[in-house]
C-alpha cells in the first residue's frame, strides 16, 4: 500500500488554523462524503475530491482542496484506503478502497 506521500505536508500555516476549527461532527461528515465517493476501482483522487467538495461546499468555507486529499491521505494511512502515485499532485494519484 502506498500512503501516496511525495514531500511535507500540504497544508499552509493558515489553512491548517482553518480546519483545526472543524468540528469532530463535521470531520466525520467529510469522511463519509470522501468514502462516498471512492469505490473498489483505481479513481483520480482529483475527481474524488472535486465531487466531494460539491458536495458539501456550502458548509465548509474556507477549507481548500488539499484538506480533502490530507483527508484521503489519513484514511489510506489507516488502511481504509490504497493511493498510488503522489497525492500533491491530485491529477496523476489514484485512490480506491481496500477490498
Amino acid at each position: 500500500m502506498n500512503n501516496g506521500s511525495c514531500a511535507g505536508t500540504l497544508l499552509t500555516k493558515e489553512q491548517q488554523a482553518r480546519v483545526e476549527k472543524l468540528s469532530k461532527e463535521m470531520l466525520e461528515e467529510i469522511d463519509g462524503v470522501i468514502l462516498s465517493n471512492i469505490g473498489p476501482k483505481w479513481a483520480q483522487v482529483a475527481i474524488v475530491v472535486a465531487l466531494s467538495m460539491g458536495t458539501i461546499v456550502h458548509k465548509l468555507d474556507g477549507v481548500p482542496a488539499v484538506f480533502y486529499v490530507e483527508r484521503i491521505k489519513m484514511m489510506a494511512d489507516k488502511g481504509i484506503l490504497e493511493t498510488r502515485g503522489c497525492l500533491e499532485h491530485m491529477r496523476s494519484s489514484e485512490v480506491r478502497r481496500l477490498q
